[in-house]
């Protein structure tokens, strides 16, 4: 099992260490989009980048969420806490549509 653990995270790595460099070399070449434009390089962004990502912030929101939860529930801030920590970040990731990052 840690065997598992240590060939997908080192796979991770070695995708990003790939990956992130060319944005980089593509941000020479950028040029101002259309606003309301939603191309293919902002959602292959979006669904490669950022929806994993706004994934992994939803996950580690929960579990601080339940680990402030009884402190929330005494100071009578727990729902928006639970705004804050989980819901947020979950509307962010699934409601939103693919390479819109207004909302």
């Amino acid at each position: 099992m840690l065997s598992l653990k240590k060939s997908l995270v080192s796979s991770v790595l070695i995708v990003s260490f790939i990956i992130f460099p060319l944005f980089a070399l593509a941000e020479k070449d950028y040029i101002e989009p259309d606003k309301e434009a939603k191309t293919q390089e902002t959602m292959a962004i979006d669904l490669l980048a950022v929806r994993p990502l706004g994934i992994v912030a939803t996950v580690a929101g929960a579990a601080v969420f339940l680990v402030s939860w009884p402190f929330s529930a005494l100071g009578g801030n727990s729902d928006e806490a639970w705004d804050t920590l989980v819901a947020d970040p979950a509307v962010y990731t699934f409601k939103r549509p693919l390479g819109d990052f207004e909302e």
